[in-house]
């Protein structure tokens, strides 16, 4: 797992990690990309905006940084995963 230390955050509720997200940044042509590379948060946490808050404060934190332009990720919205 490639990530920045820097941008590197948790979602924490009663001690307990339910969610979590890291990216990097890599320099491209017209200005920095942001790379996320992992986002989870726990199934019994979904549905609570913790995924947005967490997305929300990488980007927040790598623009101020990095000044990064553009984001960059995948998604699997087509793959089932066990429950």
């Amino acid at each position: 797992l490639r990530c920045q230390p820097d941008l590197a955050f948790t979602a924490e509720t009663s001690q307990e990690i339910v969610g979590g997200i890291c990216g990097i940044v890599k320099p491209w042509w017209e200005g920095n990309h942001l790379v996320l590379s992992e986002l989870f948060v726990q199934p019994s946490s979904q549905q609570k905006g913790i995924g947005r808050a967490l997305l929300a404060t990488l980007l927040e934190h790598a623009e101020l940084k990095y000044h990064v332009t553009t984001m960059e990720s995948l998604t699997f919205a087509n793959t089932s995963f066990p429950s």
